[in-house]
C-alpha cells in the first residue's frame, strides 16, 4: 500500500521505525511533516515532502493517510491554530472521501461528529490509531469479561502518564474511554473524582492535584470500573507497563499488563487492518472514536459538577440532528405564535388605533405563512441521505 502522512509526532515516528522495509507498504509523501519532530531526511529519505496538503483532495495513489495528532503541534506559519487546522483538514479529507488513519484523539466532541457525517457523504474509511490499540491483550480482556462477566466485582484500570497535564489526562482518557466501549461494552454513567479543584485555570500543569485524579466508569454489562492514574512504583515487575488492569472477582484477581513499546505486535495489527479494511468496522471505530470524546465531555461535567453523568445512547446522524433542529423550531414557533396571539388580542381588546391600519388587517398571514413554511420543510428530511445500516454488534478495531 502507498501511504501518505499529514503532521509528525513522536508516536508516529516510533511506529514508522518499525515499518518493515520488505512488508509492501511505502511512505510516498508527507505533509506539515516539523522537522523539528520528525526528521524525515533520516527516517525517510526519499520521501516526497510538501506544505501543499490540499493536492492529498485530488491524489488518487495513495492508499491511506496517516494523520499525526495535533496536540503537541506548533503554530504555523499562517498564524492558525494547529488544532483548529488540522480538524479542518480533517473535515475536508472526510468529506473527498479520502482513507484516513487518524491518532485518536484529534478533535473535540462536534467535531468529531461532524467529521463523521463528513464521511458518510465521501463514503471514505476512517479508522483510529493511537499506541497499544492493537496489541492482542485487549482481546484477552474481552475474551475473561464475556466469559465471566456476572462474577466481576470490579475493574481497576491504572494508565501510566507521565506529563500529568490537563491535556495529557484527557487524551490518555479518551484513549482508554476507547478501548472501553470497544472491548469492555457501551460506557453508560461516569462519576469523577479528585483532580484540580473548581475554578482552576484550564491550562494549569497542577501535577500533584491530576495525580489524585480518578474515574468511577459503568458500562451496559454493569461493569464498574475504576479508572485512575498509575502510581510510579519501580518496584513492581510491570514498573514499564502503560497500562495495567486488574479484573476482580471473589477470591481472584486477573491481570492485564499493556506495554505501547512493543510496537512489533501493535503494528502487525494494525497493518492487518489497513490491508482488511472492513466498512463496517471502519464505520464503528471513528463512531467509538467519538463516543469516547462524548465521554471525556461529561467525565469533565462530572468534575465541575461533582456528580455522575449519564451519557446518551442516541446516535448522531445528519436525521437526528435534523429533528433537533425542528424540535427547537417548533418551540420557537409557538412562542412566536403565543406572542401574536397576545398583541392582536391586547390590540382588538383597547380597540386601539392600530387596528385601523391597512397592514394590521393582515395579520392572519402573520401566523399562517410562517405555520405553512414549518410544515413544508418538515418534509426536507425525505431528501437527507440515510446512513447504511450498521449491525449492533461492535467488532474490535
Amino acid at each position: 500500500m502507498r501511504l501518505a502522512l499529514l503532521g509528525s509526532d513522536d508516536e508516529l515516528k516510533a511506529l514508522l521505525r518499525e515499518l518493515p522495509a520488505d512488508s509492501g507498504h511505502t511512505i510516498v509523501a508527507a505533509y506539515d511533516a516539523d522537522e523539528r519532530r520528525l526528521p524525515l531526511n533520516a527516517l525517510l529519505p526519499s520521501v516526497e515532502r510538501s506544505d501543499n496538503w490540499e493536492s492529498l483532495l485530488v491524489r488518487d495513489d495513495i492508499d491511506w493517510v496517516i494523520a499525526a495528532s495535533p496536540r503537541n503541534l506548533h503554530m504555523a506559519a499562517d498564524g492558525l491554530d494547529p488544532q483548529v487546522r488540522r480538524v479542518d483538514q480533517l473535515k475536508k479529507l472526510a468529506q473527498a472521501g479520502v482513507n484516513l488513519l487518524v491518532s485518536h484523539p484529534a478533535a473535540d466532541l462536534l467535531d468529531g461528529y461532524e467529521i463523521e457525517m463528513l464521511r458518510r457523504e465521501g463514503k471514505g474509511l476512517i479508522s483510529v490509531w493511537f499506541p497499544g490499540l492493537y496489541l492482542p491483550v485487549w482481546h484477552e480482556l474481552s475474551s475473561n469479561l464475556r466469559d465471566k462477566s456476572a462474577d466481576v466485582e470490579q475493574v481497576i484500570w491504572s494508565r501510566e502518564v507521565p506529563i500529568r497535564s490537563r491535556p495529557n489526562v484527557l487524551a490518555a482518557l479518551a484513549r482508554d474511554c476507547h478501548l472501553i466501549t470497544t472491548f469492555v461494552g457501551n460506557i453508560r454513567h461516569v462519576n469523577a473524582l479528585g483532580g484540580p479543584p473548581s475554578g482552576t485555570p484550564r491550562d494549569e500543569l497542577n501535577s500533584s492535584a491530576w495525580s489524585r485524579f480518578s474515574v468511577q466508569i459503568e458500562t451496559d454489562r454493569g461493569i464498574t470500573i475504576r479508572w485512575e492514574i498509575a502510581r510510579r512504583d519501580t518496584k513492581e515487575a510491570d514498573a514499564t507497563a502503560d497500562c495495567r488492569v486488574q479484573v476482580q472477582r471473589a477470591g481472584d484477581t486477573a491481570k492485564f499488563i499493556c506495554n505501547a513499546n512493543s510496537e512489533s505486535a501493535d503494528l502487525t495489527g494494525l497493518l492487518r487492518r489497513l490491508e482488511h479494511p472492513d466498512d463496517k468496522d471502519s464505520d464503528l471505530g471513528w463512531i467509538i472514536a467519538a463516543s469516547s470524546l462524548e465521554a471525556v465531555a461529561a467525565i469533565e461535567k462530572s468534575l465541575q459538577r461533582g456528580r455522575t453523568i449519564e451519557l446518551s445512547q442516541v446516535e448522531q446522524s445528519e436525521e437526528n440532528n435534523f429533528k433537533g433542529v425542528m424540535a427547537s423550531g417548533g418551540c420557537v414557533l409557538l412562542m412566536m405564535i403565543l406572542f401574536t396571539v397576545f398583541v392582536v388580542s391586547l390590540v382588538e381588546g383597547l380597540q386601539l388605533p392600530l387596528r385601523n391600519w391597512a397592514v394590521w388587517r393582515l395579520w392572519p398571514l402573520g401566523l399562517v405563512i410562517p405555520l405553512a413554511i414549518f410544515l413544508v420543510m418538515q418534509f426536507l428530511q425525505m431528501v437527507i441521505e440515510k446512513p447504511p445500516a450498521k449491525s449492533d454488534e461492535k467488532k474490535p478495531v
